[in-house]
């Protein structure tokens, strides 16, 4: 009888142990799913969090290259407005007659204009780069290598004409100012055609 007992507790022990085992292997995969569960969740949000941050930055890079475009054609109408200036003032001042102004007012009135006009050509160098620089005038400053563009030509085609005015009588003065008054209109259709192309959606400086 003390053998039988001892076999029986065995038997129930070994039981009792595959029990457990198999109760501890359900708990295991039932936490065990809910972590992978848990763990596709957290990727996915990851995923979707990184996906927000990426939109967020290009949204970011397209305002900010937005404004320095908008900056960019800023400047460009500021140097256009001053150039038309400076040509108005060349135009007017061959309807002047030296003679009716102190001596050497017209010389130095002259003077100006042309220094104003002088540095807008080199600051329109920045806006209207030369073209074909690989072709000519390799022995010039980078800048000033290449063809100068339309709209820079009427600038130094004005300044040219505003050379060439008398300052001591008005003589040729009215037919100069006639030809920078030609070189003003072109310098305006130039100018307003390219803004016209920058303006559109989506465009850059070429």
């Amino acid at each position: 009888m003390g053998a039988e007992s001892s076999a029986d507790l065995v038997e129930w022990l070994g039981v009792g142990i595959a029990l457990c085992a198999a109760g501890a292997s359900i708990v295991f995969s039932f936490f065990a799913g809910r972590h992978s569960k848990q763990s596709l969740e957290n990727s996915k949000q990851s995923i979707e969090t990184e996906r927000l941050a990426i939109r967020i930055s290009e949204n970011a890079l397209k305002v900010e290259q937005e404004n320095a475009h908008n900056a960019l054609l800023g400047e460009i109408r500021d140097w256009a407005a001053r150039s038309v200036h400076a040509l108005s003032r060349a135009c007017h001042l061959a309807e002047i007659d030296p003679t009716r102004l102190p001596e050497g007012e017209y010389f130095f009135k002259r003077l100006d204009i042309l220094t104003e006009l002088s540095s807008l050509i080199d600051i329109g160098r920045w806006f209207y780069p030369n073209t074909s620089k690989e072709t000519y005038g390799d022995w010039k400053e980078e800048s000033f290598q290449g063809f100068k563009q339309p709209a820079l030509d009427q600038l130094v085609l004005a300044y040219k004409g505003l050379r060439k005015f008398n300052y001591l009588e008005q003589a040729d003065n009215r037919e100069h100012g006639q030809k920078i008054v030609t070189c003003k209109r072109a310098f305006v259709s130039h100018v307003s055609s390219r803004l016209e192309i920058l303006e559109a959606p989506d465009e850059q400086l070429l």
